[in-house]
């Protein structure tokens, strides 16, 4: 199985399938100098105004918690199996977080150009860095997700549907007990569902779901023109000394992870 790339993971746990367009629909004009002017940490007590620190921190875990959120919904909804994980989701936040808090520090150097601006720096600046990094996080995400609304993955209840029934067609053809007629038409079944299911991943954004459309298209268009049902039994079972055979059902079998991955849970049904 070919490996996707870092720089593709990367962009697909960055993006999520939407591109950069997200990044710059929360205008760059008005945020950068809200940072760069307002967020000097010049003076300590200036950033907090008449906010206590304790109101900053509870804005950052709110802001946090609905990022995570919102992006978790997105995951559900892309082709990309990583991108179902929790874990993974939380890795994005912390990242989306980073890049905003280098952001800006940078900022802060711009407008401190002092050989001492950097030891100035105390707990409560960096609190200010992180509400200013989580809000904007959790905004970036709502753009995100709303781009998701606007069909921009297809339809995710069709999809749960179509994995659901090929997942299903392929346990009942891998049964040893069928024979005959029966097996030949749980065979066409397979097909008919896989033709199914690779029209919703046609619909796939980002790189992981890319690479999942293009190996159930070379999986399928195998099986489809196999002629033989010994062939296709074997390939399903994996029950052969065949390597080549052997090697379709090990991608069957990395297939129906995957595609099971991004079936979603009953949360992610809306």
């Amino acid at each position: 199985m070919e490996k996707l790339s870092l720089r593709g993971r990367l962009e697909d746990h960055l993006t999520f399938g939407a591109g950069y367009v997200p990044f710059l629909a929360i205008p760059i004009p008005v945020f950068f100098p809200f940072v760069f002017g307002l967020i000097r940490f010049q003076d300590v007590r200036a950033p907090f105004g008449p906010l206590s620190p304790s109101l900053y921190a509870s804005i950052t875990i709110v802001a946090l918690i609905v990022t995570y959120l919102l992006l978790r919904q997105v995951g559900r909804w892309t082709f990309a199996p990583s991108l179902h994980c929790p874990k993974n989701i939380l890795l994005t936040v912390g990242l989306y977080v980073g890049i905003v808090l280098a952001v800006v520090f940078i900022g802060y150097l711009i407008t401190n150009p002092h050989p001492d601006a950097v030891t100035r720096l105390s707990l409560p600046d960096v609190l200010v860095g992180l509400t200013v990094a989580s809000v904007y996080s959790a905004l970036l995400s709502a753009v995100i997700l709303r781009q998701d609304l606007a069909g921009l993955y297809g339809k995710p209840i069709d999809r749960f549907r179509s994995i659901e029934e090929w997942l299903e067609a392929v346990d009942t053809a891998a049964n040893t007990e069928i024979s005959g007629e029966t097996q030949v038409s749980e065979y066409q079944k397979i097909i008919d569902e896989g033709e199914a299911l690779l029209d919703e991943l046609e619909g796939a954004r980002t790189n992981e779901g890319k690479r999942l459309h293009s190996m159930f298209e070379k999986w399928l268009t195998d099986f489809r023109q196999r002629s033989s049902s010994v062939s296709r039994a074997a390939i399903l079972t994996g029950e052969t000394g065949n390597d080549r055979l052997l090697d379709k059902h090990q991608t069957l079998t990395c297939l129906r992870q995957q595609v099971a991955g991004i079936g979603g849970d009953e949360g992610g049904r809306i």
